[in-house]
């Protein structure tokens, strides 16, 4: 049986990203259709990022956005 670890508490805080993009609570709906909620997203300086996701997710959307 494995053992479980219990955590009181808030979870820690992650240490801040140098980041080039930063993207906090974005949404976008088109008439009653949600396409985007509450997305946050880092891209850290220097690492090359991705999005990757099914047909209609919303890459597009986001990408739009961002620019």
């Amino acid at each position: 049986m494995g053992a479980t670890a219990l955590r009181n508490g808030p979870s820690p805080v992650p240490a801040p990203i140098d980041s080039i993009v930063e993207v906090r609570g974005i949404s976008k709906t088109y008439g009653n259709v949600e396409a985007l909620r509450g997305i946050d997203l880092d891209f850290p300086r220097g690492k090359l990022t991705s999005l990757l996701g099914p047909s209609g997710c919303g890459k597009t959307t986001l990408l739009k956005i961002i620019a």
